[in-house]
């Protein structure tokens, strides 16, 4: 696993070299990838996220030859991450923003260590009887309390809030990467607020990751669990 963050962190690197703020680049990096698996279902959709997707690549020079370019290190870190999780079944975008917060201003945050989280999730599902229980985490993170959790019972439905966007990020592609049925909101739980979300759907092709905007028919899904996602089956939040 270490190998791989490690890499990472290298081509993150190495397009912060060329003139860009790290902080800036990893959130680029997010939104890349965001854009670029985000399902959409109509054709206005589809003309909103590659709009948005050009956006974030043309703050970028690439001007080197190709497999040199800041675009190439982003599809690069991309791949390595999606094998670095088959090869680890374990998150790791939560652990590259921790070693870029060592190093680096703009991130700041830690996660709860993934040994509690593991602990955590037995405690409460190991003689759960549910097959498929809704579980709740306030202040995810980057959701890697959920994702324990989901490895003991995958029929659940997962629902994640977080205050920071970039967390939220985070934690909707671990949830998309590792197949999760859940949603992943905006907002301060605390405050029962709720800006935008992100709905991933578990399928046996892999799963799928669809916006939902304030604006959507499918807002109504994400109001009906903010009165009460502080009220759900405790997995402790704030990793």
């Amino acid at each position: 696993m270490t190998a791989y963050i490690a890499k990472i962190i290298n081509l993150l690197e190495l397009i912060a070299s060329r003139g860009y703020d790290i902080s800036r680049v990893f959130s680029d990096w997010l939104d890349v990838m965001v854009y670029a698996l985000q399902s959409v279902s109509v054709e206005e959709e589809h003309l909103e996220r590659e709009k948005n997707y050009l956006q974030v690549i043309h703050r970028y020079k690439n001007d080197l030859p190709k497999g040199q370019r800041e675009a190439d290190h982003f599809a690069a870190a991309l791949s390595l991450l999606m094998q670095g999780m088959q090869e680890t079944n374990e998150e790791l975008l939560g652990e590259i923003y921790e070693r870029l917060s060592l190093n680096y201003t703009g991130f700041g945050q830690f996660f709860t260590p993934l040994a509690i989280c593991q602990l955590l999730a037995k405690i409460n599902f190991t003689n759960c009887a549910k097959i498929s229980p809704l579980v709740a985490d306030p202040c995810a993170g980057s959701g890697r309390m959920l994702i324990e959790a989901y490895k003991l019972k995958p029929e659940g439905f997962y629902l994640a809030q977080d205050i920071d966007f970039r967390c939220v990020k985070v934690c909707a592609l671990n949830f998309l990467f590792f197949n999760i049925d859940g949603m992943i909101i905006w907002g301060d739980s605390l405050a029962l607020e709720a800006k935008m979300a992100y709905r991933t759907i578990r399928n046996p092709f892999g799963g799928q990751l669809f916006l939902i905007t304030q604006d959507s028919d499918q807002w109504i899904h994400v109001q009906q669990f903010v009165p009460g996602i502080t009220d759900q089956i405790p997995v402790v939040g704030g990793e």
